[in-house]
């Protein structure tokens, strides 16, 4: 699986919802056929990914250090607020670690 030379501007959505510019700071994708990015959906593909979620580890300015993204690869898997609302507190633990 070849993780190098990738360009950044084949994960334009994926970084604008991890930073939050469309509102919610989370990357939530149940089905990578819903993707509008060809480019973007490949590359899930390729990895043999069906579901994505990605959450930011930030400082306490705001600034992402981190991701935590969690990958589905069996079926196409929906997370609900309660699974969300866990997986935020686990990022806000691990900046204070980092920090």
């Amino acid at each position: 699986m070849r993780l190098q030379d990738l360009r950044v501007s084949t994960f334009n959505a994926f970084i604008k919802d991890v930073l939050g510019i469309h509102g919610e700071k989370l990357f939530r994708l149940e089905d990578i056929e819903s993707i509008n990015s060809p480019l973007l959906r490949n590359w899930l593909e390729e990895r043999g990914i069906r579901s994505c979620y990605a959450f930011p580890i930030e400082t306490l300015n705001h600034g992402v250090v981190g991701i935590i993204c969690i990958d589905y690869t069996k079926k196409k898997t929906e997370i609900y607020k309660k699974d969300i609302e866990l997986i935020q507190n686990q990022a806000k633990i691990i900046s204070g670690y980092l920090i």
